[in-house]
């Protein structure tokens, strides 16, 4: 029985994270916060010995320079691949906008309530609540937005991409750097009743998924690695 090792990473803050701004398709690098949480990323992973054989990264650049800090830290001859399928979801019009007011918009529009949207989402499950979401930001823009169908399949096609790379080649720890809200998309597809965070994935956490014999396992979910390092 081969079980491969799946850690899917969200990258480092950046700039437009830091300001509340919605950051999808657009490009941005990390900003100092977001550097020394990849780091601190790199340094955990060293503790934990972990010795990944594949590693894939969305081609977005904040993706790719989380990914390239963590592998020159821990392993530098890795050859890193990119995937545009692992981009982050395409939020059309409102990229570049506040995320507060994108939010609010969706309320609006799915006739929902501000003040028990929690309450709302823990009845329904986070993972319901996704494809509302995108669903929503979708119908609201009806120009370049993508829908919670074209995540999933683009998300799911990467996903039997770097399966079927690993199966060939023999590698048992792949990690994966992408976005926030295409990975939680992902992972909601992966196993039903899967607990997902409310407030999203955290910057550089790590969540890690085995498969086996081609069932999906869930490890972990949302895992700190870029805290301080406590010495």
């Amino acid at each position: 029985m081969t079980v491969i090792q799946l850690y899917f990473m969200r990258h480092g803050q950046t700039l437009m994270n830091q300001k509340g701004l919605v950051q999808g398709v657009g490009e941005g690098w990390l900003n100092n916060i977001g550097v020394q949480q990849a780091q601190s990323a790199a340094w955990n992973l060293r503790q934990q010995q972990l010795h990944f054989d594949l590693a894939f990264s969305s081609p977005r650049q904040r993706a790719r320079q989380t990914a390239q800090i963590v592998l020159a830290a821990t392993q530098p001859d890795l050859k890193l691949q990119t995937l545009p399928s692992l981009g982050e979801v395409n939020f059309g019009h409102y990229e570049g906008q506040r995320e507060r007011q994108m939010f609010a918009e969706v309320i609006q529009h799915r006739h929902l309530n501000a003040q028990t949207l929690t309450q709302y989402i823990q009845k329904v499950g986070t993972a319901a609540f996704l494809q509302e979401l995108v669903d929503a930001i979708w119908q609201l823009d009806l120009q370049t937005a993508e829908n919670y169908q074209q995540v999933v399949r683009r998300m799911q096609a990467a996903l039997k991409k770097i399966i079927n790379q690993a199966q060939e080649q023999a590698g048992t720890k792949v990690l994966v750097v992408s976005h926030g809200l295409s990975l939680m998309i992902l992972l909601a597809t992966l196993t039903p009743h899967i607990q997902l965070p409310i407030t999203g994935l955290d910057n550089v956490s790590c969540s890690q998924v085995n498969f086996v014999d081609g069932i999906w396992q869930i490890e972990t979910i949302n895992q700190q690695l870029g805290e301080e390092k406590q010495v």
